[in-house]
């Protein structure tokens, strides 16, 4: 109930007196209206996602304001971030929906080449330091918590495990399993239908990937990636690497408290990823075309019922 929504969320804001409190606003206001506070449950504990926070500019705000608070961060390896931001841009090349009644081809996403792999690269290597940093100034998994993505598939329970110890949290199975709202996890855009955790997903980066490009990652992030694939623990500790493996760790150390500079550094590191690089039209370009024009025509029920029936899911 959007009108819900926002009636709710300007009269808690209008007590506010910190961010904090704008924050909670949000999400109870959120709850409130997502099918009549159905799903608010007591809101002991309130989980934010965001997956561009790793660049927020006045971290030391942020665990001032949130006293009890825990960031926990997912870091993926390069195959699997790169893996996944080209099939993203593959699927708006090839005019794929979000949800398509048919899963775009990874032949497809293979064979895509129109976009910047350095940029990519580089911008792993760049929030990789960044990790690294945090871990730095807030200590070794205290408050700021970083897991790999990789081991979390294959060894959900022991990083499950290690993140409840260190939150107070009381660990329980259903942590195990993926839900939203208490149903089970249906899949994601990227990779439709799934059901639970599927380890599989750790390796999938080789059905998206050429060989070339995978060695043009291992050139730039052989050693890292190396240690990452060592490190089974639940919880990872990056201090020990050496710094000369590492993207601008002189200037981003520097900069690290300067909100304005780590705000154009982001901008400098992130934006390149979503340009596409302009070529001649190839046999490629020919199966975008008709691709597009065959998932408009299969989503022509879809179009319509959101026209003239919304609401009806």
């Amino acid at each position: 109930d959007y009108d819900k929504f926002i009636d709710s969320f300007q009269k808690n804001c209008s007590k506010a007196k910190a961010y904090k409190d704008v924050w909670n606003a949000r999400h109870k206001s959120y709850f409130k209206a997502w099918e009549n506070n159905r799903y608010a449950g007591t809101m002991k504990y309130v989980v934010w996602h965001d997956s561009g926070g790793l660049y927020i500019s006045n971290h030391n705000r942020f665990f001032k304001e949130f006293e009890e608070s825990y960031w926990i961060y997912s870091l993926r390896n390069a195959y699997g971030y790169i893996a996944s931001e080209k099939t993203r841009l593959a699927r708006r090349y090839f005019g794929s929906r979000r949800f398509p009644k048919i899963k775009m081809p990874n032949y497809l996403v293979k064979k895509f080449n129109h976009y910047d792999l350095d940029a990519h690269i580089n911008s792993w290597l760049s929030a990789f330091t960044r990790v690294l940093l945090f871990q730095e100034e807030y200590g070794i998994n205290e408050r700021f918590l970083v897991y790999s993505y990789e081991n979390l598939l294959v060894n959900t329970e022991d990083v499950m495990n290690r993140i409840c110890n260190k939150t107070h949290l009381k660990y329980d199975p259903c942590l195990l399993t993926p839900t939203l709202a208490g149903n089970p996890w249906g899949g994601s855009s990227h990779q439709g239908k799934q059901s639970g955790i599927n380890p599989k997903l750790a390796t999938y980066f080789k059905e998206v990937l050429t060989a070339e490009e995978i060695y043009k990652i291992d050139e730039s992030c052989g050693l890292l990636l190396e240690y990452l694939d060592k490190n089974k623990s639940g919880l990872l500790d990056l201090t020990g690497l050496d710094k000369k493996y590492l993207y601008d760790y002189d200037y981003q150390k520097r900069y690290f408290n300067d909100e304005e500079k780590t705000a154009m550094y982001s901008f400098i590191m992130n934006c390149r990823r979503r340009r596409a690089l302009i070529k001649a039209p190839n046999f490629n370009t020919v199966i975008a075309f008709f691709y597009s024009k065959i998932v408009r025509i299969i989503h022509i029920p879809r179009l319509l019922k959101q026209k003239f029936f919304p609401g009806m899911g």
